[in-house]
């Protein structure tokens, strides 16, 4: 009888889990969600620097302190946190969209010295059809927007795409 009891509690657990799931999880994400190259080939995406031979994408590990032993790709590190800070189905809409603000064409940008970074930190994932009035957190459901655009929006629904705050 407590096996019972214990079974009925898990699938009332699993379903609440399943029905009001507010994040898409990771491996829901069906959109490119690798870390995309900002900076010229053969360039640190990071620091920007020339790349010794060898390497692809970041410098090369440096000594950290006074420890010989001790490397670390800080390069690496800083835009793993840099990208990574955001979660999975966010970094897919915002490759999909360009990091581009579908309602005013805003793109915001970091420089980095001879290139830009989009400044990820600035824009919003945003709901075309807010959870509010039964939108779900489905990638066809979600489009980036810009700070301003999406405080500016609120719980009103609003086309895809159409570079203007036209409401429906």
């Amino acid at each position: 009888m407590v096996l019972s009891d214990m079974e009925h509690l898990c699938d009332i657990i699993l379903e609440t889990r399943t029905t009001n799931q507010r994040y898409l999880p990771a491996h829901q994400v069906k959109l490119d969600t690798k870390i995309p190259m900002f900076a010229p080939k053969g360039c640190c995406q990071w620091c920007g620097k020339a790349l010794p031979k060898g390497y692809r994408r970041f410098c090369p590990p440096e000594q950290v302190g006074h420890y010989p032993n001790l490397r670390y790709r800080i390069c690496a590190g800083a835009y793993s946190m840099f990208w990574y800070s955001i979660s999975a189905f966010k970094r897919a809409v915002f490759i999909r969209d360009n990091f581009t603000c579908q309602a005013c064409g805003a793109k915001p940008m970091i420089s980095r010295g001879s290139f830009e970074i989009p400044n990820v930190h600035q824009l919003h994932c945003d709901h075309i059809k807010p959870v509010a009035r039964g939108g779900l957190t489905e990638t066809d459901n979600l489009q980036t927007l810009c700070e301003n655009c999406n405080l500016r929006k609120g719980t009103k629904e609003q086309y895809v795409g159409t570079m203007s705050m036209d409401l429906i």
